[in-house]
């Protein structure tokens, strides 16, 4: 399980939702018997590739799994409800939001229906549906899943049982969900709730525990208590390279987000070192056009900002408009998690890459977002002195 959230550049939760159980399939008959193998095997596949990042070559066989189990055990099984949030996933996962929705909504209507509504395994299929509205701004809509979800999970996994993870996962995504709107004092206490869970029965050491602890130490640095966020970064980020490899993608957000703690220090060189190794990070595991890797040219264009380099900022932010507004004609959405971030010489089409990157995206942080603006409109302002 992976809690995976990060507050000022996130990972989401995607493990967490391939670990919706694939229960057991009632069959009869060799043949049936057999399509269940096929789906089981199906299912690996699917994980496989989705663990090393290959969600265009998992979704058809996805889909193949889909639809053996639906013709197998029949559309209201809950196994259906596993491979159709498995299905969403993937699709969540390349920024097809869009068809994710209505997957999600079907796999927690058939869960409710077949396992009960105080069902674990309905705590897990809200959280998925609280994290997709939630990564598209639609916090009122998100909020009270994520709150039924930890019910559920409070209820269902007490501190005694070997699951009791889960209610620190919901935590902490409740946590980020407060965070995404400033409500820092809020999600502080969560967040830390979360982590004594983790620790105590994942192990100091575990990756869930240095996730937790990057997300407690971004919310300080969103708000400048940087003192308390610096060494709770640095753990975070010791236990993740132990735990997951140095090149690991969730490496390389822990990695960014300690970079965006030196940038608001002033610390420009170190801060300069740890951004270009999350973007060298994010370009091998997950190639040069994931979103992700957007997100690292964003942070170095607005240290090239801090640094009065206009030239380099405009490049960066060029190169992250690119990934952006390709993300979006392949069916992402690039304009999610809530309000525009503002609007740079929208007129003019000597700043089209920085308009991309005003319009499309996504805002890092609530309290971010004016400052944001204000870097890319002088950015702007600079290029056209230079016409």
């Amino acid at each position: 399980m992976v809690v995976g959230r990060c507050m000022l550049k996130r990972l989401m939760g995607v493990a967490v939702a391939l670990s919706l159980a694939v229960t057991g399939v009632g069959v009869s008959g060799p043949a049936n018997a057999q399509r269940a193998t096929e789906a089981d095997r199906l299912h690996d596949e699917v994980v496989r590739l989705h663990n090393a990042y290959k969600y265009a070559e998992a979704i058809p066989i996805a889909q193949r799994a889909l639809g053996i189990r639906e013709k197998v055990a029949g559309q209201e099984h809950a196994s259906v409800a596993a491979a159709l949030n498995n299905l969403a996933v993937l699709y969540r996962a390349i920024g097809r939001n869009a068809d994710a929705e209505p997957l999600l909504k079907r796999s927690l209507a058939i869960l409710e229906k077949a396992l009960g509504l105080s069902h674990p395994e309905v705590g897990t299929a809200l959280s998925n549906l609280a994290g997709l509205y939630e990564s598209q701004g639609r916090y009122v809509e998100a909020e009270p899943l994520y709150k039924r979800s930890l019910s559920i999970r409070q209820k269902a996994l007490g501190p005694g049982h070997p699951a009791y993870a889960f209610v620190g996962a919901s935590l902490n995504d409740l946590a980020g969900l407060y965070e995404s709107q400033g409500r820092y004092a809020e999600a502080e206490p969560l967040l830390r709730r979360a982590l004594a869970i983790l620790e105590k029965t994942l192990g100091a050491t575990n990756r869930d525990v240095g996730i937790c602890l990057n997300n407690l130490g971004a919310l300080l640095t969103a708000q400048s208590r940087h003192a308390e966020a610096e060494p709770i970064l640095k753990r975070s980020l010791s236990v993740l390279e132990k735990a997951l490899g140095p090149a690991h993608p969730q490496v390389g957000i822990a990695v960014y987000n300690s970079a965006r703690l030196l940038l608001e220090l002033g610390r420009h060189s170190e801060a300069a070192t740890l951004m270009t190794r999350s973007l060298n990070i994010r370009e091998r595991a997950l190639g040069a056009t994931h979103p992700d890797v957007g997100g690292s040219l964003d942070g170095l264009a607005r240290l090239a900002v801090a640094q009065r380099d206009w030239q380099r900022a405009a490049n960066y932010w060029r190169r992250s408009a690119a990934i952006v507004q390709g993300h979006a004609e392949r069916g992402g959405s690039g304009t999610q998690r809530g309000t525009l971030i503002g609007h740079a010489a929208r007129s003019r089409k000597t700043f089209e890459g920085l308009v991309k990157v005003v319009h499309r995206l996504e805002p890092t942080r609530h309290a971010e977002r004016r400052g944001f603006a204000v870097d890319m409109f002088e950015v702007a302002q600079w290029q056209g002195n230079r016409i």
